[in-house]
């Protein structure tokens, strides 16, 4: 190989270690920073979409969670709601107070709720009026006799 050859090739090898390194060996990596504890930065909310359906409320799922805190059987608590009962009473026949019932049903219809305000889904008033409005209902369906799902 001729000497003007081997200069233009060590040249060249030179040229590419200086640009792109030792094989990243001595090249710092960076990296985006991906912490997620950084709440500077947030999402704005979507408005379009309504509040109960962005903390994704499961009111359609009442008598599941009430099966469970009353440890019934779903199949029994339907048939005794279809015979007229509503759920204070069954709550009343089971842990001897409807109070507590429906303290625990709302905490668990209220959860997702609260999970949805802290990762920024919802406002605190929606929260708040979702809350209210949440309530509400849930005192309406544990009083009501004969209360039945819509599908």
């Amino acid at each position: 190989m001729s000497k003007w050859k081997q200069s233009m090739m060590a040249g060249t090898v030179a040229a590419a270690l200086l640009v792109g390194g030792f094989g990243g060996s001595f090249t710092q990596q960076v990296f985006a920073d991906d912490d997620s504890e950084d709440s500077s930065i947030s999402s704005p909310i979507d408005m379009s979409i309504p509040a109960a359906t962005r903390a994704d409320l499961k009111l359609n799922q009442i008598l599941i969670l009430a099966s469970s805190i009353l440890d019934v059987d779903y199949s029994d608590l339907q048939e005794d709601l279809h015979d007229g009962r509503s759920l204070a009473d069954l709550a009343t026949q089971q842990m001897n107070e409807s109070a507590s019932f429906t303290s625990q049903l709302l905490s668990l219809v209220e959860a997702p709720i609260n999970n949805s305000l802290n990762s920024g889904k919802i406002t605190s008033d929606e929260a708040t009026a979702l809350i209210k409005s949440t309530t509400e209902q849930v005192t309406q369906i544990v009083n009501q006799a004969g209360y039945e799902e819509k599908a």
